[in-house]
């Protein structure tokens, strides 16, 4: 554990000294024969300590030590002692690092623990002082424990706004909080345990004297969230810095996020929402490397990830999307709750709040019915469903439910638009259509009845029937470098504003109507006229080719747009042929396709039997083809089975000398095959001799037969 200690040695409110220890400076520190090194964090004293009170002879030369001690076996033995009492061991379960803090008293004077009163009991006034103040001995070396002023027993005792003995920097920090003060004689020992007390401090008193020695000790937990790019060794060893590595999304209580680089996921956005650090493993490396206890920690900003550009030197705004009200149905969606709570929006977690569908939709249909009758209320926030992801857990269960939500007019968004707009500080966010989810819900969605008709949430303006709206998606807003999150908001009002004129309400269309996208290919074709329109909401017409919708690439900060699902908006994004083909100048460049033909060339001698050979020999119990059927050639040569031959001029009188020429690697083959068979046939050779099959070969003697 990481421990902050100030220095107060002269009865002061501000430290003389500050000092950092953790279990590195133990390992790190010079190496010593001495038993009592181990797990020694600091000494007290007079003489050859770590704090130092000189001036003060009623502190003995060493007074007190420090220790740290830990019930995991797997720490290192120099840098922790292990735990063999009840309380130590009880004391390290309690602690994320499995560590605790024994203070050990030496000297006769003995020594004070003033800490918050955990049971909240009625304190009573310390004793006074009857005994005078500290004798100011003329030598100071003679005895260890010259000038003190009276016995720690009659001293302190559980007091509420401290006592008149106490240090004046206890009283400042804790006011009049109760306090217990714990008092250690001669080789008592003291289990320090920070859980429950005011910021993980505690006050050491060594004196009851004018100048009141006094060591503040305050842990500084360091509960960092890595990523998987950091090393495994700095990892196992991050506790003798006094870190503790957190799984999963970083929280209010992490204080790191270490990385190598800047990246726009979700773990490294929700540190940048909440001002957590993003650092580099180097970071952790200055920490454990750490030898001295007078250096100060290594500032985070020194050591922060590589490639540190863009939105990540902006600060974020806490209330991005403080207008939403995000619906969560399946407990797998972490990372897009928690990027939603960062940015301000509430989470309502469906899955926490009931356990069947039916109370799900109840409860959903009772915030659809608030904000319908809210409508002229400005802070209403607007409902949002999180969109399921087919990898997700338990999404498929609840496609259902899902899609039910969907056909109440709350609109769906996935964790990359909600990444994007918080990337781009932009209160304007999208649905998983690409559509801005500006205001409420009743603005932009209708739901259609039972019975053909719009159950709308308002009553919607009669239009006429040769009054056609032009509609375009709203863009995407974003922020510019110093721009608010308001004037965002604003521009994108205006932006709105001028679309909606004149102001007309979209109705979701029934099955009935007509495509639009067929019937303008029919009428241009010939085939069909353009019908009649029956329907209270016109269609809308099919932009020009010079005011064709464009799918833009990637913004600066890597994300692409994603190509609408509607079938009447992915028509905005196409184009025919001809208009494919026609420049800017009005020329056009459609013109007959020319061949090159040459006469001689080498086709395939073999024909492709005919397509109804391939299907019957296909339909055979046993055939030898499998997978797709081979295109049928049935006139001409297959040009896809060969390459075409190469063609170069030459002169009638030239002479031409064919040459039989083989590539490197077919020429090496050839030659091993050739030394194969050459040594098979020396070997055969052999074999004969042996056998005496051959010439030369021995004769085979025969037996006699008795």
């Amino acid at each position: 554990m990481l421990l902050r200690i100030d220095i107060y040695p002269d009865n002061d409110k501000a430290p003389a000294k500050t000092l950092f220890v953790s279990p590195a400076t133990v390992v790190n520190r010079e190496s010593s024969s001495d038993n009592d090194n181990v797990g020694r964090m600091l000494s007290i004293g007079r003489k050859d300590c770590e704090v130092l009170f000189d001036k003060e002879k009623s502190v003995s030369r060493k007074h007190a030590v420090l220790r740290c001690v830990s019930s995991n076996r797997k720490h290192n033995e120099r840098c922790c002692m292990e735990a063999t009492t009840e309380e130590e061991i009880r004391a390290c379960e309690e602690n994320p690092l499995n560590m605790c803090l024994v203070l050990e008293n030496i000297g006769k004077g003995g020594s004070l623990i003033i800490q918050a009163d955990r049971t909240a009991a009625d304190g009573k006034k310390p004793a006074k002082n009857d005994q005078g103040d500290s004798n100011d001995d003329a030598t100071d070396d003679e005895t260890d424990d010259e000038g003190v002023s009276q016995p720690i027993s009659q001293a302190l005792s559980t007091a509420t706004g401290g006592g008149e003995n106490m240090a004046a920097s206890a009283k400042e920090f804790y006011g009049n909080q109760a306090l217990t003060i714990s008092r250690l004689e001669v080789g008592d020992k003291k289990v320090i345990s920070f859980e429950g007390t005011k910021e993980n401090t505690i006050f050491v008193q060594f004196a009851i004297s004018p100048s009141r020695p006094t060591i503040r000790i305050t842990w500084l937990p360091f509960y960092m969230v890595c990523s998987s790019t950091v090393p495994a060794t700095i990892k196992s060893s991050l506790y003798l810095s006094g870190g503790v590595v957190t799984e999963g999304l970083p929280d209010q209580t992490s204080t790191h996020v270490v990385t190598k680089e800047y990246s726009p996921v979700a773990k490294q956005l929700i540190a940048w929402c909440l001002g957590i650090p993003i650092v580099s493993p180097d970071f952790c490396k200055a920490l454990i490397e750490r030898k001295n206890i007078i250096d100060p920690l290594p500032d985070p900003k020194d050591y922060a990830a590589a490639k540190a550009e863009g939105f990540f030197l902006e600060k974020p705004s806490p209330k991005l999307f403080s207008k939403f009200e995000m619906l969560s149905l399946v407990p797998k969606m972490e990372d897009m709750e928690r990027l939603a709570e960062v940015a301000g929006a509430k989470v309502v977690r469906l899955y926490d709040m009931f356990t069947n569908e039916a109370d799900i939709m109840k409860y959903v249909q009772s915030l659809v019915e608030e904000r319908q009758k809210a409508t002229t209320n400005k802070t209403s926030k607007t409902l949002v469903v999180f969109a399921l992801s087919a990898n997700k857990k338990g999404a498929k269960s609840k496609m259902t439910l899902f899609n039910k939500i969907m056909e109440l007019g709350i609109p769906a968004t996935n964790i990359k638009e909600v990444a994007r707009a918080i990337t781009e500080q932009s209160c304007a966010l999208q649905d998983i259509h690409r559509k801005v989810i500006s205001g409420s819900v009743e603005e932009d969605y209708e739901v259609e009845g039972e019975d053909g008709g719009n159950n709308s949430m308002e009553q919607q303006e009669p239009l006429d029937k040769d009054e056609s709206i032009k509609e375009t998606d709203a863009p995407v807003l974003r922020r510019e470098k110093g721009q608010s999150c308001a004037k965002s908001e604003e521009k994108e009002k205006s932006i709105l504003s001028k679309e909606a004129s004149p102001k007309r309400r979209r109705v979701a269309q029934s099955p009935k109507h007509f495509d639009p996208v067929s019937e303008d290919r029919d009428q241009q074709k010939g085939k069909a006229p353009m019908p009649q329109h029956t329907s209270p909401v016109p269609a809308r017409p099919r932009p020009s080719p010079s005011h064709m919708a464009q799918l833009e690439g990637a913004d600066p900060n890597g994300w692409f747009a994603a190509a609408p699902r509607d079938d009447t908006k992915r028509n905005e994004f196409r184009k025919k042929a001809s208009q494919a083909l026609v420049k800017e100048g009005g020329i056009g460049l459609e013109r007959a396709a020319t061949t090159a033909k040459h006469v001689h060339i080498i086709t395939p001698t073999e024909i492709s039997p005919s397509d109804d050979a391939q299907t019957s020999y296909h339909r055979t119990k046993r055939s030898l083809v499998f997978g797709r059927l081979p295109r049928p050639v049935t006139e001409g040569p297959n040009f896809k089975r060969f390459r075409k031959n190469y063609t170069a001029p030459v002169d009638p009188e030239d002479v031409v000398i064919l040459v039989d020429f083989v590539s490197e690697k077919t020429q090496k083959q050839r030659e091993m095959n050739e030394q194969a068979q050459k040594l098979e046939d020396e070997q055969k050779e052999a074999d004969a001799l042996f056998r005496g099959i051959g010439t030369g070969g021995l004769p085979k003697k025969r037996r006699r037969k008795d």
